[in-house]
């Protein structure tokens, strides 16, 4: 991961994970044009950074410190907690607004060129390539990214909007993954059935975050189970850690992310040992994916900020 450059204050990073679908498209589509790719890629690119500045700057708006990655299935962006669900909510919608407005000025760029000529695309096929993409990713994937079914923003309204209205964690995370498992079973159901192969395979992906949380193997479930190795691990890392041993400590850290069934805050100290002593490391592009799941602490926000100080080098 390497810092991108940064709008409005706010900071945008690149996985390498993200060139993966731009490569399998380009391996797919480069013998039909060889700008093709790139085409896809600048379209990609700045739809999905359209979306992600929706949630940014509303989130920026209430001091909330964004961020924003850009990844293999997309982007992400990443704040501290909203002061209330309410702002929670108008962070959350934000990126599919935004979305669907640069899509429709988009649609309606389309419209006037075809108006003037109708053979426009024609003519030009990969700006209709290009078109075609924009109002998929802008339009089309906007308003499927508000079903609510986790992780797409839909999925988080729903916690949201469960949670203004009765603050029962373990019953609204049921409900919310609850949902989302069996809502991704019916779009891999309805995808297989068109023959859209790739679509299915989003939808398996879906079912499994929905499944991971519900079973207690992933954040912000709670797990069943408290582990007791993990403890051990942990402590003896975040002793290593304060002993200026970073190696043993990243070495542990990699032991706890191997355990089974880790409970929410083992996998909070987890996250945090393995971005602080990674950082110390040097290791700067893996130390800023971890810090950026590890809770928001003091030494976390810190770590952080030396992560993205030395990228910027």
């Amino acid at each position: 991961m390497f810092q991108l450059m940064v709008i409005r204050g706010i900071p945008v990073a690149l996985s390498f994970s993200y060139l993966f679908p731009v490569v399998l498209y380009g391996l797919e589509t480069i013998q039909i044009s060889v700008m093709l790719p790139v085409v896809y890629f600048i379209v990609l690119t700045a739809s999905l950074l359209v979306h992600e500045f929706g949630h940014a700057l509303v989130a920026a708006k209430y001091r909330l410190e964004p961020r924003v990655v850009l990844w293999a299935l997309g982007g992400l962006t990443f704040h501290q907690p909203a002061p209330d669900t309410r702002a929670e909510a108008q962070v959350i919608v934000a990126g599919p607004a935004a979305g669907l407005a640069f899509g429709a000025v988009i649609w309606g760029i389309g419209q006037s060129l075809q108006s003037a000529d109708p053979l426009f695309f024609r003519k030009n096929p990969l700006l209709g390539e290009g078109y075609t993409l924009a109002i998929y990713i802008n339009i089309w994937w906007s308003l499927i990214n508000l079903l609510p079914i986790f992780p797409l923003d839909g999925g988080h309204l729903l916690r949201v909007g469960l949670m203004r209205y009765k603050r029962d964690r373990k019953r609204n995370t049921q409900i919310v993954h609850g949902v989302g498992a069996a809502l991704g079973l019916g779009a891999v159901l309805l995808a297989w059935n068109a023959g859209m192969r790739f679509g299915a395979f989003l939808g398996v992906l879906l079912i499994w975050e929905n499944v991971k949380i519900l079973w207690g193997d992933a954040a912000p479930g709670p797990a069943p189970t408290h582990n007791h190795h993990g403890d051990d691990l942990l402590a003896d890392g975040e002793a290593a850690l304060g002993r200026g041993d970073a190696r043993e400590a990243v070495r542990l850290a990699y032991q706890v992310k191997a355990v089974s069934r880790l409970s929410r805050e083992q996998t909070d100290r987890m996250w945090t040992l393995l971005g602080l002593a990674t950082t110390e490391l040097g290791d700067y592009d893996d130390a800023l994916a971890y810090l950026q799941r590890a809770p928001n602490t003091e030494a976390v926000e810190a770590a952080r900020a030396r992560c993205v100080t030395a990228l910027r080098r």
